[in-house]
């Protein structure tokens, strides 16, 4: 019989494909899931972060003016809108190297409030590391801050020009008034007080100058009146004047040198002649130099020097009790004009 056209055969054939096929395509399929699903999983990471808001106190608060100036202030509703701002999500979203949209960013943040505490938490979840999850919130809460100081600094700069704009009218009122008085003042005679201690303080300065220069005076008159005559005394009185003519000996006596030049190259020493010169010589050397002396006795005239000082010290004890007198009223009128003051 062929076995083609056995029934019971070709049955048994068709079963035992069937079962490998199915077995096979059933490992196949759960080694695919297997994979497919260590693709598909991803560890991601969520970090939650608070900050409180509270008031500082400021050296306004000891006021208990009603009217005194206060720094303006966050409130917790401003710092809530300024915390779901847009342009915050947009400067951290480059932070998260993906291709996420915007919307998908910021569902991934979750801002809690609470009133009472005025504490917000803010909760960020999905970074693909615990790092980029504190570099996130760090930027977040840093944009925050900052934005809030600017808000702030804003409205302080808008009160200041306010208050500035206030003290220029005020100034302006001010010299408006001041300057209708002093009108009206003139119109009766009146001085400002202002003006005339002013006017005395100046005087009094002028007065304290003149003070200090009589005294710097007088300290210099007292010292030469009491150094003067130490350096006189330590100079000559006379001093020696250039003589006007030579002893009427010193002709002879270069004649006679002369003529003992003229021997001493013909003769010898022992010569009559020659000695008989030299003697000579000596006499009239010794004759000269008493004339020579006699003349520096008689050309002695009095020392320039010291006439000068002598001429210094006589003025300088003529000025001293002059110079006294004019410390001394000074010293007075500046004693009465600090006392008018």
């Amino acid at each position: 019989m062929n076995p083609w056209l056995d029934p019971l055969r070709l049955a048994r054939n068709f079963r035992d494909h069937v079962v490998f096929w199915a077995v096979t395509l059933g490992g196949a399929g759960l080694l695919l899931g297997a994979l497919v699903g260590v693709i598909g999983f991803r560890t991601t990471y969520s970090l939650a972060a608070s900050i409180q808001l509270v008031t500082a106190p400021t050296p306004f608060d000891a006021e208990q003016d009603s009217q005194t100036y206060r720094p303006p202030e966050l409130q917790p509703r401003e710092l809530q809108s300024i915390m779901e701002q847009q342009f915050i999500f947009e400067r951290l979203l480059p932070m998260m190297e993906t291709n996420e949209g915007m919307h998908d960013f910021r569902e991934r943040f979750a801002i809690d409030w609470t009133r009472d505490a005025g504490v917000f938490r803010v909760t960020f979840s999905g970074a693909p590391s615990p790092t980029r999850a504190e570099d996130v919130l760090d930027s977040y809460f840093q944009t925050v801050l900052l934005t809030a100081r600017d808000l702030l600094s804003t409205r302080s700069q808008k009160d200041l020009d306010y208050f500035r704009q206030q003290v220029e009218e005020a100034d302006r009122d001010l010299k408006l008034i001041l300057s209708r008085l002093d009108e009206q003042r003139r119109q009766q005679g009146f001085v400002y007080l202002e003006q005339e201690v002013s006017a005395v303080q100046l005087r009094l300065s002028k007065q304290q100058d003149a003070l200090q220069s009589a005294r710097a005076k007088l300290s210099e008159v007292q010292f030469r009146v009491s150094e003067l005559p130490k350096l006189i005394g330590n100079q000559p009185k006379e001093i020696e004047a250039p003589f006007r003519e030579q002893p009427a000996i010193s002709k002879a006596l270069v004649e006679k040198r002369t003529d003992v030049g003229r021997l001493a190259a013909v003769f010898t020493d022992d010569h009559p002649r020659l000695r008989q010169a030299r003697s000579e010589l000596v006499s009239l050397e010794h004759e000269y130099e008493t004339s020579l002396e006699a003349l520096k006795q008689a050309n002695k005239e009095p020392n320039p020097f010291v006439i000068k000082l002598n001429d210094e010290l006589s003025m300088a004890t003529l000025q001293l009790p002059q110079v006294r007198r004019e410390v001394a009223d000074l010293e007075v009128v500046v004693a009465d004009t600090r006392a008018y003051l």
